[in-house]
């Protein structure tokens, strides 16, 4: 009875053992299991990451370069824009500097002719207003009808023209010659053909005066203002 409960004793210890020992077995390699799935696993998520950041990489790059890309391209278009639009520039202001030339020369050949045409008719007046030798008859009917060619002659020219005068220019030439005009007409009624009299001496010394006093100054500052056109001399130099 003894040797059974022996047995039976050793085979329980046995199985406790064996038992025991499946159990140790068991849970060390499911460990080891783990171990290896978890440097596995880190293995897996370290080769993504770097699969990953290079794929990034070479994704930043390539949008760093189509950016370079285009930022060249857009200097490129932008350069050559802006070279066109000098050469409209250019073109345009050359345009602009014969037209303005054309005009300017076209100025300078009025105001020349304007001149001349006033001086021949200021000296027409002069000699038509004279007091010497200045009594009726036909001397005085030809002195009178060289004037009148003159101003004729003057305002065919002028009037025509007058856009390529300077506006302030053009306003002095218009009261001059107004003047002149006005001081002729009066000497041809209230003298020339007027009666002798106060009042003819009176209208004589005032276009005596006139002619040679008062038309110097203005030819003089009406000169100014040509010179001025012209270039030859500063608005701040006129006196």
């Amino acid at each position: 009875m003894s040797e059974l409960q022996t047995i039976l004793s050793s085979m329980a210890l046995s199985g406790a053992l064996v038992w025991i020992l499946r159990n140790m077995i068991s849970t060390r390699l499911k460990y080891a299991i783990k171990a290896e799935y978890d440097r596995d696993l880190e293995i897996h998520k370290a080769q993504l990451k770097a699969s990953s950041d290079l794929e990034i990489e070479k994704l930043r790059l390539d949008l760093a370069e189509k950016l370079e890309s285009h930022k060249a391209q857009l200097k490129f278009d932008s350069d050559i824009l802006v070279e066109q639009l000098k050469a409209k520039l250019q073109i345009t202001a050359h345009e602009r500097n014969t037209q303005y030339s054309k005009v300017f020369d076209k100025t300078l050949d009025v105001i020349a002719e304007v001149s001349a045409l006033l001086h021949t008719y200021l000296e027409a007046v002069a000699y038509y207003t004279s007091v010497w030798d200045n009594m009726p008859g036909p001397d005085m009917d030809a002195r009178r009808a060289k004037a009148g060619e003159a101003y004729a002659a003057f305002l065919k020219f002028y009037r025509p023209r007058r856009l390529f005068i300077p506006k302030g220019t053009a306003a002095q030439i218009d009261a001059f010659h107004g003047k002149l005009h006005s001081i002729s007409v009066d000497f041809m009624v209230g003298v020339d053909q007027g009666p002798r009299n106060a009042a003819h001496l009176d209208t004589w010394g005032k276009a005596y005066d006139f002619v040679s006093k008062e038309i110097p100054i203005l030819i003089e500052l009406l000169e100014d203002d040509f010179r001025i056109q012209l270039g030859m001399l500063h608005a701040e130099q006129k006196p």
